[in-house]
């Protein structure tokens, strides 16, 4: 007579069922921010599941299901990679190939500041509890990167490098005559602490601090 062993049946379905798990977090987390690395996933998972990220992250870049361009850093497709993603058939065939690379440096660009504005959510998750980030994907305010709720009131995360600052303007213009409902706090990403005179004449609602952001997702943070 054959013996089920129940018990070990319920702790293989548990452990498959919390990779599952895992995998769809990593995968949500990757369109989210589009691009993260090692050390910011370890850092996200830090409270559990630390040994098996590593391993999960190994396999699915073997898989396809995600792509590592460089060591320790991941993408969600591979596609965006590919110069040929971009190219767009014009008249008669042929390819506007400047505007295509245009297009293509600036996905790269922006996908570098989402990945920056992860290791400002980061420093907020370990102190504040906050919720998992949602992209802000604005054509109108590019600079706007991440979006997260923490401790009753909704955070925005934008970056304003060093000769981008009147890009505010419009911002500022806009929100002039718009009523912003609920509370809004927002942390400016910026290249050196000297810019931060410069930005106070755009009056941006609800800056709530700066920050600068290093190679190594080191965080200086200024009060305004």
């Amino acid at each position: 007579m054959q013996t089920i062993n129940l018990q070990g049946e319920q702790v293989e379905f548990q452990e498959r069922k919390e990779k599952h798990d895992l995998r769809k977090e990593i995968n949500s987390l990757l369109v989210t921010v589009g691009r993260v690395s090692k050390r910011q996933f370890l850092e996200y998972f830090a409270d559990n599941k630390q040994e098996q990220v590593g391993y999960l992250l190994h396999q699915m870049v073997q898989t396809g299901e995600v792509c590592e361009p460089e060591e320790g850093v991941y993408l969600p497709d591979a596609r965006f990679l590919d110069t040929s993603y971009y190219k767009t058939t014009k008249i008669h065939g042929s390819e506007n190939v400047y505007a295509d690379m245009q297009k293509y440096t600036g996905h790269l660009t922006q996908l570098q500041k989402k990945q920056q504005a992860f290791w400002v959510f980061l420093d907020f998750k370990k102190r504040m509890q906050a919720q998992d980030p949602v992209a802000i994907d604005s054509r109108e305010f590019p600079f706007m990167l991440l979006a997260f709720f923490a401790d009753g009131c909704i955070y925005e995360i934008l970056e304003v490098m060093k000769g981008e600052e009147s890009q505010l303007a419009l911002l500022a213009s806009k929100e002039r005559y718009e009523s912003i409902t609920g509370q809004v706090r927002r942390i400016v990403i910026i290249d050196r602490m000297e810019q931060i005179e410069g930005l106070k004449r755009y009056q941006i609602h609800g800056i709530a601090g700066y920050v600068t952001v290093d190679a190594d997702g080191k965080t200086c943070y200024q009060h305004p």
